[in-house]
C-alpha cells in the first residue's frame, strides 16, 4: 500500500510580529528573527511534540473512550501544553535580559 507523504503546513507564529524562539521582533510575515531562532525553535518543537503526538494519536485513535489508553488524554495533552507555553514565557524573558 502506497501512502503520499503528508504536505508541510506553513508556519504559523504563536504571537503574530514575535519570534517564537526568544520574542524579539519580526520582520512582517516571518515566524523567527532569524536562522538562528528558527533552529532552535525546530529543535525544541522536535523534541516537545513527541509526546504530545503520541499522546494525541492514543486518544483519536480511542476517541478517549473510558477504559481504554485514550481516557483522560485531552486533559493530559492540555496540561502538558500549558507547561509548554509556561516554559516559553520563562526562555522569551530570559532572552530578552540577556
Amino acid at each position: 500500500m502506497s501512502r503520499a507523504p503528508m504536505e508541510q503546513k506553513a508556519t504559523m507564529p504563536v504571537q503574530r510580529g514575535l519570534c517564537d524562539w526568544c520574542g524579539n521582533a519580526t520582520p512582517l510575515g516571518r515566524t523567527y528573527c532569524g536562522k538562528e531562532c528558527r533552529v532552535a525553535y525546530n529543535n525544541l518543537l522536535a523534541r516537545q511534540g513527541k509526546s504530545v503526538m503520541q499522546m494525541l494519536k492514543l486518544w483519536r485513535k480511542h476517541r478517549g473512550a473510558k477504559g481504554t489508553p485514550g481516557e483522560g488524554m485531552i486533559g493530559e495533552i492540555a496540561t502538558r501544553v500549558d507547561a509548554i507555553l509556561a516554559e516559553d514565557r520563562e526562555r522569551k524573558a530570559r532572552l530578552r535580559q540577556e
